[in-house]
């Protein structure tokens, strides 16, 4: 089945939709009611009849999307909107949206489009509610907590088979309330039929969203990740189950396929909810890896067809590598540190299987062994370490496990008096052990080397943003605003910003300072503009979004940012709100420190001032004040230096280098060690369908001919022995070598180094490939293998 694009879906949904509707339907009604309905002729009705009845002191309205069903559904949802024209509106499909996704993902998303109401609640055509209050009830509970996203109720299964016997209650004892933790579950806590969630609570669908075999459990994961989960202890609707159900009959053999596709989805809700509820999605993939391979286990000895078939499920860093892709760790200290914006993007935009591992710290909290094993059985390629104390935390596992370390120095770990005093003792090893060591400035790459960094590991990296989140803006046209982003600690200096702003004030009392951002000086900053009688000047927003970020700053005149180097030794790597600034298009009032002076040319895209210099940053924030158009000027150069050296794709595209080129020079010398390659490199492919006492005398004729004329240099001899058992080729061999022995009183050890090839992955060959300088032709050649790995 082809993948959707979002653009084809919507596309697919526009062309397919024909509303039926009348002038009578409900105004402004506060839920809607999502129904969908797909070939549900013996139970559409009772369903329906279940949501007409429904009591409320509020309008509804029932937006049913009928997938172009053939059993008679139509006719029956039609009639219905005849009857309740105030209430039903119909959405018919031309033709079957399910066939696109194999299941009913475009039908629900275009219903849920549909609705107009201020919350939805969800039902579908085979189910029915069995409580005329349960949309007053539940709409009660959100009306009277803000903070609650979602409500559902207790449901009890109907097994459609026989008489209809109720199997069982879906509730959960003494819980009344939910967190997004307890939602990320292999099994979902409540049933769809019980839920009714806000409607803009879900307006930002996952990105996979089109991909996954569920669309109810993502949905559910989504509305929890923006608030709580309240529970009414009440049955108030059945889930039916029937053999045309789609739990019934979609393939999935049937847990198998079931677990691998929650598989995918808690790890692409895993990126796209990063760090909310990190630590249980975790916990979660694992587990439910574990029941993969429990499952396969059984399923394998009775089934040898399926055995081939999801082999590569059951190994998911075999099907990630015939991908391409390379298991990351990214180790990090806060995972819900809302300024640390790049590690999010290392996370989320490294071309990689990323493992996020929070809180760690030096020393190192974990369990040393536990997190050894963790590594082992994730298989990780590589670290990546945010910070030089975390690099510290984590070089001795590394070097154990021989995996690439990668550090991320950002700013106070490379000059902070405390962290050199403690961490920054050991840093002279991590220097020698780590790969590759990251640096987002000139001063702290000058620094490092000072430290004793290694100029050949040391790599310059300023951070990147996203030009298409910021956007060019017209500073020439704003009002007199300054913007101000980052945390309120003493290497900002927030407070000499608001001095210099104090002046500009004198002279334009309409003046406005947007400081965004928290930290330990934000109450002594709003006292500081009090007691200088601006702070009607400085809104003081907190800590907010990278969209509030940007729709702030695209109504400025200029950025400002007094950083400075405080007495304990802390400064800048690459200011990433300078960055964004820049990248917005307007101008820049700073400092000569740390990285800034990187991203900022002076008098060209903004001006730079000594730290400390208060009357100096206040003079050039006049001169913007007064001259529109050369901020015009300057923002229009900032966002050119931006769009050429401080993308986020090259910022992250130069990360991603430095640890694959890490990654695949380990590997190389692993399979240097483990083949016990030399300079000169012969491979050979037997095919081992034929009988292996003629293919074991041409591979001695082989290996005679090589001994004619001792070699100058050492040989290996790597012979692929895909297609027999290990044991049997090292038989083999052994024989060979007896009879050279024996027969020619050759020692085969003083000749040739022989290495038997066993099953290498895709990666391996092609690590493998460039190091072999010949292959040898017999008779019996694996032409296929020799075709796949394009070996010539």
């Amino acid at each position: 089945m082809k993948q959707l694009t979002w653009d084809i879906a919507n596309k697919l949904i526009e062309q397919n939709t024909k509303e039926i509707s009348s002038a009578e339907i409900t105004e402004n009604p506060l839920v809607s009611v999502c129904f969908i309905t797909y070939n549900h002729q013996k139970y559409v009705q009772e369903a329906l009849q279940s949501v007409i009845c429904q009591k409320t002191d509020f309008p509804f309205e029932i937006v049913i999307g009928d997938d172009c069903s053939t059993d008679g559904t139509t006719e029956i949802v039609l009639e219905y909107q005849k009857k309740y024209p105030q209430l039903i509106r119909v959405l018919l499909a031309k033709e079957n949206l399910g066939k696109y996704t194999g299941n009913g993902r475009l039908n629900g998303i275009r219903i849920r489009e549909a609705c107009r109401g201020k919350y939805i609640a969800l039902l579908e055509g085979d189910d029915y509610w069995t409580d005329e209050t349960k949309l007053q009830q539940q709409a009660n509970v959100l009306e009277k907590d803000p903070e609650c996203t979602g409500v559902f109720h207790d449901t009890q299964i109907l097994c459609a088979k026989g008489l209809g016997e109720i199997k069982g209650t879906l509730y959960n004892i003494n819980r009344l309330e939910f967190t997004l933790e307890d939602v990320i579950s292999v099994w979902s806590p409540f049933q769809t039929s019980s839920f009714l969630f806000r409607k803009n609570s879900a307006d930002k669908l996952p990105k996979d969203f089109l991909r996954y075999a569920s669309g109810d459990m993502p949905l559910f994961i989504i509305v929890a990740s923006q608030g709580k989960i309240r529970r009414i202890p009440k049955v108030m609707s059945i889930y039916r189950k029937h053999e045309g159900g789609i739990t019934e009959t979609s393939k999935i053999n049937q847990y198998g396929y079931l677990y691998f596709h929650r598989y995918f989805l808690f790890n692409s809700l895993r990126k796209e909810l990063y760090p909310l509820g990190d630590e249980k999605f975790v916990q979660v993939i694992i587990d439910v890896e574990q029941r993969l391979v429990n499952f396969f286990s059984t399923i394998e000895k009775t089934n040898i067809f399926l055995k081939q078939e999801l082999r590569q499920i059951r190994n998911q860093k075999r099907l990630a590598q015939k991908e391409g892709l390379y298991t990351v760790v990214v180790a990090h200290v806060n995972p819900n540190a809302y300024s640390e914006t790049f590690i999010h993007d290392h996370i989320n935009k490294l071309p990689a299987e990323t493992i996020n591992l929070p809180n760690i710290a030096f020393p190192l909290q974990q369990n040393k062994e536990e997190l050894k094993q963790f590594f082992i059985d994730r298989e990780v390629d590589a670290v990546l370490a945010e910070y030089g104390h975390i690099g510290v935390a984590m070089m001795d596992i590394c070097k154990e496990l021989n995996l690439p370390l990668i550090v991320h120095f950002h700013g106070f770990d490379a000059y902070h008096h405390n962290v050199l005093q403690n961490a920054g003792r050991f840093y002279p090893i991590l220097f020698e052990q780590a790969e590759g060591i990251i640096v987002g400035s000139r001063d702290m790459e000058k620094h490092l080397l000072s430290l004793g960094a290694i100029k050949e590991k040391l790599y310059y990296n300023p951070c990147g943003v996203d030009l298409s989140l910021f956007t060019q803006s017209h500073p020439e046209k704003s009002a007199i605003t300054f913007v101000a982003v980052g945390r309120f600690v003493d290497k900002k200096a927030p407070t000499l910003t608001i001095l210099a702003f104090a002046q500009v004030c004198q002279k334009y009392p309409q003046a406005k300072l947007i400081m965004m951002g928290e930290g330990v000086l934000l109450e002594s900053c709003k006292i500081l503009a009090k007691s200088l009688g601006i702070e009607q000047n400085i809104d003081f927003l907190g800590a907010v979004s990278h969209q509030e970020v940007a729709k702030n700053l695209s109504i400025a005149r200029a950025f400002v940012q007094h950083s400075l180097k405080p007495s304990y030794g802390d400064s800048e790597g690459t200011s990433i709100s300078v960055v964004e600034a820049c990248a917005m298009g307007i101008p820049v009032v700073s400092t000569r420190h740390g990285g800034i002076k990187d991203v900022i040319i002076e008098n060209e895209t903004g001006f730079l001032v000594d730290e400390g210099d208060v009357d100096g940053m206040a003079e050039y924030m006049i001169q913007l004040a007064e001259n529109p158009e050369l901020a015009k000027k300057m923002g229009e150069a900032g966002r050119e230096i931006i769009k050429n050296n401080f993308s986020q794709d090259k910022y992250i595209g130069n990360i991603w280098t430095i640890i694959k080129d890490s990654i695949e020079k380990n590997k190389a010398q692993q399979l240097t060690q483990k083949l016990n390659l030399s300079e000169s490199n012969l491979i050979v492919f037997p095919d081992w369908s034929n009988y292996e006492e003629e293919i074991g005398e041409e591979l001695l004729e082989v290996i005679l001919q090589l001994m004619e004329t001792p070699p100058e240099k050492p040989i290996t001899l790597l012979v692929d022995i895909t297609g027999i058992l290990p044991e049997d080729a090292t038989e083999l061999f052994s024989a060979i070598s007896m009879s050279l022995l024996f027969e020619y009183e050759l020692d085969l050890t003083e000749y040739i180094n022989i290495s038997l090839l066993g099953d290498l992955t895709e990666q391996e060959w092609q690590i493998l490939t460039p190091l072999i300088t010949k292959k040898i032709k017999i008779n019996h050649e694996n032409q296929t293998l020799i075709k796949e790995l394009n070996i010539k």
